[in-house]
This record gives structure tokens, sequence and C-alpha cells, in this order.
């Protein structure tokens, strides 16, 4: 087996791959991130691919979730009798089953993913977001479903379900403001650093913009996109913006521990963090109006 590791966040992952196995091709996105070792010999979490599917007993197991359209076409997650989770992941509904086997703080992962090349690649990626986006809010920092541009230094995360626009309001941030820059599309991670203050960093997931920054910026605040006939800012405070928030961090609901880290988390960064929710229209004013209600 062949380790490599990355920085995410500030915090590192570590994977494990047969030998001739290339994650410089399996990982394009991953480069950016790449350190040549852990620095203290540590790492938050580490993903062992296996060349033969991890057995496991699912007679007793309790299934948590069914998803489509998450991670693939199928995604099935179980949680184990003795303990820890198993997710199913079936990328083409006629292909194969590829499994991950998590411990309970999914800091010891192993994932089969078949042969390397094709739909393992999806399968892998899919596999360390989702083992990051857990292990991750033990340690302060969680993943968002956000697209996020940075200007004058700082960050500014449109959040909304998908199809709201946060991709095309960036857009118009980068039209309207010539120092505005895209720092991440789809899932950047924020982190409450040790003194105090909210950092937002670009990861290797993406979405469909090829955007993978190692770069992490204050966080300077978080708006809630929704469609309208207008363009209409108000500012958010307590309760409202933690429910603004809380709805976009990806963590396991099921898991007691994991889930209140999140809240605690969520807690403090609406706390620090400014928060608005925007109805919008996708042209530029719609960024003018975000941006001078934020600064108001």
């Amino acid at each position: 087996m062949i380790d490599t590791y990355f920085d995410i966040a500030k915090h590192i992952v570590r994977l494990s791959m047969p030998d001739g196995w290339m994650w410089e091709t399996m990982l394009p996105s991953f480069r950016p991130f790449h350190v040549a070792s852990s620095p203290d010999g540590q790492w938050m979490c580490a993903l062992v691919v296996k060349t033969e599917k991890p057995a496991a007993n699912l007679t007793n197991a309790k299934l948590l979730a069914e998803e489509r359209q998450v991670l693939g076409d199928s995604l099935r997650l179980y949680r184990l009798g003795e303990g820890g989770y198993v997710a199913d992941l079936r990328i083409d509904p006629n292909g194969e089953t590829f499994r991950m086997m998590c411990n309970e703080t999914f800091d010891e992962v192993q994932a089969y993913i078949g042969e390397a090349g094709g739909q393992s690649i999806d399968a892998l990626r899919g596999f360390l977001m989702f083992t990051f986006a857990q292990a991750a809010v033990l340690h302060r920092t969680a993943m968002i479903h956000a697209s996020v541009v940075m200007k004058e230094g700082k960050g500014y995360a449109f959040l909304g379900k998908s199809g709201t626009g946060k991709s095309t309001h960036s857009v118009q941030w980068l039209k309207v403001f010539r120092d505005a820059e895209l720092l991440n599309d789809d899932n950047p991670a924020v982190r409450l650093e040790d003194d105090g203050q909210v950092y937002i960093y670009g990861t290797p997931w993406s979405g469909k913009t090829p955007c993978y920054k190692q770069i992490g910026v204050p966080w300077e605040a978080y708006v809630r996109l929704e469609q309208a006939p207008l363009n209409a800012f108000a500012r958010e405070t307590g309760t409202e913006a933690f429910v603004s928030l809380l709805p976009s961090c990806s963590a396991m609901r099921w898991n007691s521990r994991l889930y209140t880290a999140l809240c605690d988390l969520v807690e403090e960064c609406s706390a620090r963090v400014k928060a608005g929710s925007l109805k919008c229209l996708p042209n530029e004013d719609a960024a003018r109006v975000c941006y001078k209600g934020l600064n108001e």
C-alpha cells in the first residue's frame, strides 16, 4: 500500500491505495491539497482502499438512509449492530456496488471501489468527501453546500436548495466586483479556529465547476437565496441565522455525538459571521443589493 496525504482546511487526510494506483490520475482535483507527509505524524482521518469488498453482516444492521443522486445513483447507509457504519454505493443502477466501512467517528475507513478507473474514481471521490465531512465536525469544521466568492480577502457564501441559483449569484458578484474571485462552487469547508475566528476554505470538491483552491480566508457572511421577481435583502441574527445555516451543513444526523458537535459549531458560526436572506433575480443588481445589505 502507498500512503498519500492531503491538507484540507488545515486537516490532514491520509489515503492508502494499492501499489501501482496513481492518485494524481484518479484524483486530479486533490493535487493542490497534496502534502509530502503529515507534519506531526498524525491525521484527522484515514481511508484505506481495499481490492476486495469488505464483508459486512447486515442481518442486524439498521438501514438509516437510502438516497438517490447524492453520491451517485443509489446510496444505502447502514448502522451496524456491533457499531460503525456501512455505505453501499451504486453509481450505475445495473453496475457494481461499491462499499465503505467506517468506525463511529469516521476517522478509520475502509473502501472497496473496484478496479482503478471508470466509476471507481467517482466512488473514491464520493467516499473521501463523505468521510471528511463526518470526521471534521469533531474538529470544529464542517462542509457546507454553498457557492463562495472572495472579496477584499474575505469569504461570502451563498446557500440554498439545489437549483436556487447559488452559482449564478456568484457569477453576478464576479461581474460586478472586479476584486471578487471564486473560492469554491459547491462544497467549501468552514472552520472555527483556536483564536475564535471562523475561516472558510476551498476543498477538492467543487461540483461541476473546476475550482480547487488550497486557500482559507476569514468568513465574512453567508446568505440564503430565494428566487423572486425582485431583489430584496434582509439581515438575520440569532435563531434565524442558525436555522439558515444548519440545513446546508453536511453531518450525520443519526450519530448524536457528531450531530451535537455540528449544532455547537453552527451556533458559534452563526453568532460570529454575518447572515442574511436574499430574494433575488439572476442579475447583477442582486449582487449589489446583497453586498450593500451585508455592509450597511
